[in-house]
């Protein structure tokens, strides 16, 4: 998918120039991966959200996407367990959980799109129990392979 595409696609969630700004900025740099970071609004549970993909510099394109919402540690794990995590493994996700939080990251590929990411957040948001706000941008960084 081309940057501008891609931009596009997010521009509900993201403002273009952002997006084509951290592309111009791994350009520069030679860095691969672009973070782009998000503070759920109102959701007691969901503390954190980042869409990372993959940048192949100079030649403006996106390779795949991957979402992460990080869920607090203060979440009852036993009700977890037993109610969220079967029904997200069954809907493609990753469930890592360390001390700091629980992580849930759902591969996109070349399926991203603004619309995607918040269905994603509102089921979350709904199998957590929990309020679904608006996913706020707070920012990007380009990160290198290494």
């Amino acid at each position: 998918m081309e940057i501008s595409e891609f931009a596009r696609e997010l521009s509900s969630l993201i403002p273009e120039e952002k997006i084509m700004g951290a592309a111009s900025e791994a350009d520069i740099n030679g860095d691969s991966f672009l973070v782009f970071g998000f503070r759920p609004e109102s959701s007691s549970f969901i503390i954190d959200t980042n869409l990372i993909v993959k940048y192949i510099p100079l030649r403006d394109e996106v390779l795949w996407g991957r979402i992460e919402f990080v869920i607090s540690p203060g979440i009852e794990a036993v009700s977890f367990m037993e109610k969220v995590y079967p029904k997200l493994i069954s809907m493609g996700f990753e469930i890592v959980v360390e001390s700091e939080g629980i992580y849930a990251y759902y591969k996109l590929g070349q399926e991203i799109s603004g619309s995607l990411i918040k269905r994603l957040y509102e089921r979350l948001c709904g199998m957590l129990g929990d309020r679904c706000g608006t996913l706020l941008f707070r920012g990007v960084t380009t990160v290198g392979e290494g």
